[in-house]
């Protein structure tokens, strides 16, 4: 399962220890493990990125 992110600032990612670190500029959208994104994000480097965020729910028959 992958989740995607959008980095907060500029830097370097690796979803995994044996992967090589990847550049990553503010704004970039990846799709990394679940472990990876709650680490980013609670570093406040990355935040959840939700391509339907907004779109609203409509009740309309």
């Amino acid at each position: 399962m992958e989740v995607l992110i959008q980095f907060d600032q500029e830097g370097l990612y690796q979803n995994h220890p044996w992967d090589l670190p990847i550049p990553y500029n503010k704004g970039e959208i990846l799709s990394v493990n679940p472990l990876s994104a709650i680490v980013l994000i609670d570093r406040n480097e990355a935040h959840l990125y939700l391509k339907n965020q907004d779109l609203r729910i409509s009740t309309d028959s």
